[in-house]
């Protein structure tokens, strides 16, 4: 069975209106003083927190193979939903008879019954065993009395009619536990099925996630940045992909890029069975607000951008009020304003724009 390609899309909503600040304006930490600082040579050094996130729209979509045909003819009577997908779960009923879902590798094709033999045979003794139903479950390929017993057994419990015999039609057979089952396209209650309908796409494998983003705002987002959403923990930014996408009626190719959003190890930031396949609840696309940290969080002395100068060496550092020269690290900004190592709050340095 294919690999599973799932791609979680986050687009960006709008031109990043929906972004948000923790940035605190700095003329409201003086109150009304905050204008006189603003228009002086010199700033009081006061000690902010600051981060900026960006909301965004996770699109979760799948991509799937087709699963087993039905091998019956009749009308769809049930579709039951929320179903757990475990050897014997019934998936779909064609006229008021249940279908159930077992693992193995050989498709149904023919009827089992006393008397029949091979290695599909095999795989439903492994099946009633896996229930409960069959008592003698070594190796074999031939379908005697205690498998009759046991079908019988199994065909009481679903309220079908005991008869002994498995018909091709009775259950669906998948090469391995799915990852998700959903509905294929136009398959609904009260529609008819012949043998080769396949009313279910499968879903199976890990999960991949991107930010799909153009070429320009994947320089927004540095590697490393934060994803989060609710039901699982924060995923990480890795180094983008460039890709060219199409877009427009006539065709027109701009530059894109996808941007992967991996776990805090570098593994797959979704896994089977957490929220990723909860979105999706049978369907093949869901959509999920998400914030993205492309400022990480932080809190400490601050200052205007405009107070801190470079020197030819590249070092940082600031004026004191006194026109002295005080070395500082940058340890986060944004909004204009900077996060520094080098200065205590209440200290004052002279703002560049300022004095111009």
């Amino acid at each position: 069975m294919g690999a599973l390609a799932l791609a979680i899309i986050l687009a960006l909503v709008g031109a990043f209106v929906g972004g948000r600040y923790s940035v605190d304006a700095l003329a409201a930490e003086g109150g009304d003083g905050g204008e006189d600082q603003a228009s002086a040579a010199t700033w009081e050094v006061t000690e902010l927190e600051i981060g900026r996130t960006l909301d965004a729209t996770a699109e979760v979509s799948v991509a799937t193979v087709p699963g087993p045909a039905v091998q019956r003819t009749g009308i769809i009577t049930a579709l039951p939903g929320g179903v757990e997908l475990a050897p014997n779960a019934v998936v779909i009923e064609i006229d008021l008879k249940p279908v159930v879902i077992g693992w193995g590798e050989v498709p149904a094709f023919r009827a089992l019954q006393w008397g029949t033999s091979g290695r599909d045979v095999d795989q439903l003794r492994a099946f009633l065993c896996e229930l409960g139903h069959l008592a003698e479950c070594s190796d074999g390929t031939a379908f005697g009395r205690p498998m009759r017993d046991a079908v019988v057994a199994w065909q009481k419990t679903l309220g079908a009619p005991q008869t002994g015999v498995v018909e091709a039609g009775d259950i669906m057979w998948l090469s391995e536990p799915p990852l998700a089952m959903i509905r294929a396209t136009g398959v609904e209650v009260g529609g008819s099925v012949s043998p080769d309908t396949r009313p279910f796409d499968v879903v199976t494998g890990t999960p991949e996630v991107v930010l799909a983003v153009t070429a320009e705002q994947a320089a927004l987002f540095p590697p490393g940045s934060l994803v989060s959403v609710e039901g699982l923990a924060d995923g990480v930014l890795a180094e983008p992909r460039l890709k060219e996408v199409t877009a427009g009626a006539g065709g027109a190719q701009e530059a894109g890029a996808e941007i992967p959003v991996l776990a805090a190890d570098g593994g797959a930031w979704c896994t089977a069975g957490d929220a990723c396949t909860g979105w999706l609840d049978g369907a093949a696309t869901a959509k999920v607000a998400v914030l993205v940290g492309v400022v990480p969080s932080m809190s400490g002395p601050a200052v205007p951008l405009s107070a801190v100068m470079s020197d030819a060496a590249g070092a940082t550092y600031v004026t004191s009020d006194t026109g002295a020269r005080v070395d500082v690290t940058i340890l986060g900004s944004s909004g204009g304003v900077a996060v520094v190592d080098g200065l205590a709050t209440g200290d004052l340095v002279r703002v560049a724009d300022a004095e111009q």
